[in-house]
């Protein structure tokens, strides 16, 4: 700021007519040609953080923003099992996170090894939807498993989805099977929804492991 003073203070000197140069206006040039460099230097800093600023709030926004418009909304994370065993390999367990290799394609997995059922809360959301998943029995053994998908809202628990899944007898079965259930959401604080894994028509539960992946709600247009 010193050397820009003095440069200003100079003006009458460095544009006389003669354009003969003072011994102050010569230290002052000298000066200025010194800090040439610096001074460009913070010239291109301070405009590129402008150009940051500027463009900073047109940059797109994700389409995930909130429960009312996502483009979809992973579920995954959400689900929990009351009473029910925390990983594990017996009955009634819940796991998380539950790496499933089927038709060689490996997924990490919600497993339910039955009976037992996981909830996910989504209260707050309106509108049409779809809850979609990645679904499979893991064992081709046992009598097959029951999966039933049920929503509650307002303190209703109405049954929305069911499908038996046979991978001992049924080919289709042993392959990660694309589940799509469309789902009218009404934004109740209660919202829920939850799935259900129960035995086979003869009440086996041997094996009776299902995993689900990529469990998520998507808007009705958007669904696949």
């Amino acid at each position: 700021m010193k050397y820009i003073a003095e440069f200003f203070m100079n003006l009458p000197d460095l544009y006389k007519g003669n354009h003969q140069d003072t011994k102050s206006t010569k230290n002052t040039k000298r000066k200025l040609h010194s800090n040439h460099s610096v001074l460009g230097a913070l010239g291109v800093l301070v405009v590129s953080l402008l150009v940051l600023a500027l463009t900073g709030g047109c940059i797109a926004k994700s389409p995930i923003q909130g429960k009312q418009h996502p483009s979809f909304l992973d579920l995954t994370s959400r689900f929990f099992a009351p009473g029910a065993r925390l990983k594990g390999s017996g009955t009634g367990t819940f796991d998380p996170h539950y790496p499933v290799v089927r038709k060689g394609e490996r997924r990490d997995t919600m497993l339910l090894i039955a009976p037992v059922t996981a909830k996910a809360e989504i209260g707050g959301i309106e509108g049409s939807y779809f809850l979609e998943a990645l679904c499979t029995q893991v064992f081709n053994t046992g009598d097959g498993i029951q999966m039933d998908i049920y929503l509650t809202e307002r303190g209703e628990r109405r049954k929305v989805y069911g499908r038996y899944f046979d991978a001992g007898r049924r080919a289709e079965d042993r392959d990660w099977v694309p589940v799509s259930v469309p789902l009218i959401l009404g934004k109740a604080r209660d919202s829920q929804v939850e799935i259900e894994a129960s035995a086979g028509p003869q009440g086996d539960l041997t094996s009776d492991w299902l995993a689900l992946s990529s469990v998520r709600l998507v808007p009705g247009k958007e669904a696949r």
